[in-house]
């Protein structure tokens, strides 16, 4: 075999090698079998089978050769590695042994399988790593020290032991023969880090590195600082490093520095409260997911998901003023119902819910002055306007992961979850496991029972009494103050801030609604498919101005769920007056804006079928389709060419047509052309006559046309 055993390194040669197209390394040699096992170095797979035969004709046409194996001089040694190194190499040789005490049926594929996972459980870890650990031993020479760190030159830990060579990549200077070469060690990192704290005037890393060199890198020389030789100081790339990592822990990009500052650097500055100076004076709104499972009011068989929970919240009293359970994602949809009734009377309210109450077991009602929510739902333009333009209330968005800004509707969502919703039917957690039980086959209770549920814990929180702590200062000086909710603010309301702004139920409700704009014509007001009219819009002769001046943009509010009916705004006078649908026929005045739409689309759907059946219908279908015909022989013609160039001189293109205009004038008339010799400026007629053209588009039309 020419010298060929085991460890032997084989490396290809020539200008076509054969199938070994780098450097492989013989693992075992079967001659009855005519098989030979070979592993490629740096792989990291186990030795694959090979036919010995071709290898020797390699060999003999000298196509592959045998090479020095100089690893194992590079290897780190056993005795000289560190106990670290030492233990992991004891470790991988015990994951392999009974592996190389059975290597027979290793190299046997049918029972190597068995053999492997047999290995993998004795060693009590998983096969990759057995595999990982076999593909080792055999590409760096089959011995235990092939299990150790590859190169004498990886960092062991520790710094080098003075009079030995430095271990890992030589430096970009070399040193003089026989001097050590620079090392960056902690002391001098940390005398860079002080110098740059101690100033901040070092905007670029050129300052810096001068600074630093000019400071702790020099020689006084006859009054005279001169810089070290170049192979003892630092280079510009580490200085840079080192300012590099100082300025990453102060740097913050747009978006995180509000995120960051928010979250961990930002002192607390005081209480909410204390900007609060009676009831009203601050709403705090916010939404929360139940995670009770509902079902439908119409069968309790079927499952309708987890409502959403809006909770308003007044500062000074900490009483919930109001409150919305709806199946609707957290939006102003939602968000306004929950306004709606923080702001009116809950009288009524808690009636329609078998809650027979007065006023003054829930007296929240009125207008505050300011709002905060989250960034969600009043941020849009249509939150802004109701909020500040229609209500007068200021509206302040709170700041980006800062639940302290709106603590106490937070603190309210964990009391209802706590104290009420854990122990209804269809609770369950927030993220359910695979094999967890299911809680919407415990779910009993419709959204009906859900809100008066809550309604209810409302009640029982704002006649509960508080602790000392959540009692406004100036509340505790009067003895005469109720420490509850509902005592805080009839004593607030009588004390301090007076009665809130007050608002008819009707009006609060229009100013709720979302806006949009409309278009005024003579006809009435036209807003998504419908007109609207009403005897004021007439007696201000808005119509009239419509005709006369053209039609004009207006600005309308409209509810959803009604379509028969919207209210226009008028800014001069700051009023709302109701336009109702002028073509509105028996039961739309039940419609909302998704059924006219729903309709709408209906009736144009059932007209284009019904116009597919006249002559028109063909007439238009025959039309659209020669104008294809046409696109493609113009495509077809444009080929290759850009738009630009096209178009860039449509006048003289437009002279260059005109006469052959005149000429097919003349031919349709009956007339004959005066020359039939085109001249030299005188572009050369199309391929297709125009007699043809013309039999070609009547040869399409329907004969009852063509007889016309």
């Amino acid at each position: 075999m020419g010298g060929l055993m085991v460890n032997t390194l084989l490396a290809p040669c020539g200008a076509n090698p054969p199938f070994v197209q780098k450097r492989v390394r013989v693992a075992r040699i079967e001659p009855q079998k005519n098989r030979i096992w070979l592993c490629f170095p740096g792989a990291g797979r186990i030795p694959r089978a090979y036919d010995l035969r071709r290898i020797a004709r390699a060999l003999e046409d000298e196509s592959i050769y045998a090479v020095e194996d100089k690893k194992p001089g590079s290897v780190l040694a056993y005795e000289e590695a560190p106990a670290l190194s030492q233990n992991k190499c004891d470790a991988a040789w015990d994951r392999i042994q009974l592996v190389l005490q059975q290597e027979n049926q290793f190299f046997d594929k049918d029972k190597r399988a068995a053999l492997m996972r047999q290995q993998a459980s004795v060693a009590g870890t998983d096969l990759a790593t057995v595999y990982r650990t076999l593909a080792r031993y055999y590409e760096n020479g089959q011995t235990k020290h092939a299990l150790m760190p590859h190169y004498r030159s990886v960092d062991v830990g520790g710094h080098q032991p003075e009079g030995q060579r430095r271990r890992g990549r030589p430096p970009r200077i070399a040193p003089p023969p026989g001097e050590q070469a620079f090392i960056f060690t902690d002391a001098a990192r940390e005398a860079v880090i002080d110098l740059l704290m101690a100033s901040d005037r070092f905007a670029n890393y050129e300052a810096l590195y001068a600074e630093v060199i000019a400071r702790l890198y020099t020689n006084n020389v006859d009054g005279t600082l001169v810089p070290l030789p170049t192979h003892l100081i630092p280079t510009r790339a580490q200085v840079r490093r080192v300012k590099d990592e100082i300025d990453k822990g102060f740097a913050f990009t747009r978006r995180q520095m509000g995120n960051e500052f928010n979250l961990t650097i930002r002192p607390i500055d005081g209480s909410i409260r204390e900007s609060a100076f009676g009831p009203g004076a601050e709403y705090q709104i916010d939404a929360t997911g139940t995670q009770v499972e509902l079902v439908s009011a119409f069968d309790r068989t079927k499952p309708i998901g987890r409502p959403i929970l809006y909770f308003v919240v007044d500062v000074f009293s900490s009483m919930i003023v109001g409150f919305h359970l709806s199946l609707q994602q957290a939006s102003w949809e939602s968000a306004r119902f929950a306004f709606f009734h923080a702001f009116t009377k809950k009288s009524d309210f808690c009636r329609r819910l078998g809650l027979n109450i007065d006023d003054r077991a829930w007296p929240a009602f009125g207008l505050p002055m300011r709002v905060i929510a989250d960034r969600g739902e009043l941020l849009g333009q249509q939150a802004e306007l109701i909020v500040k333009e229609g209500l007068k209330c200021d509206l302040i968005n709170a700041r980006t992961r800062r639940g302290d800004d709106k603590a106490y509707v937070e603190r309210m969502f964990r009391t209802i979850k706590k104290g009420a919703l854990e122990s209804l039917a269809g609770h369950g957690p927030k993220n359910r496991s695979r094999n967890g039980k299911n809680p919407r086959n415990g779910a009993c209770l419709n959204l009906f029972e859900a809100t008066r549920i809550v309604a209810r814990f409302c009640l029982f929180w704002n006649s509960k009494r508080l602790s000392e702590g959540a009692i406004p200062n100036v509340v505790l000086e009067d003895p005469k103050s109720t420490a509850t909710p509902c005592g805080l603010w009839v004593w607030g309301q009588k004390n301090l801030s007076g009665q809130l702004r007050a608002i008819d139920g009707d009006t609060l409700y229009r100013r709720l609604l979302p806006q949009a704009d409309a278009t005024m014509k003579a006809d009435g007001i036209h807003f998504r498919g419908s007109v609207y009219r009403c005897t004021e819009l007439d007696a201000m002769g808005a119509r009239v101005r419509a005709r006369k001046d053209g039609n004009s943009d207006v600005r309308v509010h409209y509810d959803e769920a009604r379509a028969d009916h919207l209210w226009l705004w008028l800014p001069r006078r700051n009023q709302l007056i109701e336009c109702f649908r002028h073509d509105k026929v028996g039961d739309l005045a039940d419609w909302t804006f998704a059924d006219t739409e729903i309709a709408a689309v209906t009736r144009k759907a059932k007209r284009a079928q019904e116009l597919n059946s006249t002559e028109d219908a063909r007439l238009s279908f025959e039309l659209a389709r020669i104008s294809i015909q046409d696109t493609a022989r113009a495509e077809k013609s444009a080929a290759g060419k850009t738009r630009s160039k096209s178009t860039h001189s449509v006048r003289c293109s437009r002279q260059e047509e005109k006469p052959f205009d005149d000429e097919r004038v003349r031919h349709v008339a009956g007339q004959a052309s005066r020359s039939n010799i085109p001249s030299r400026n005188r572009r050369v007629a199309p391929e297709v006559a125009e007699d043809n053209f013309r039999d070609e588009f009547f040869a399409s039309f329907p004969k009852s046309l063509q007889t016309i």
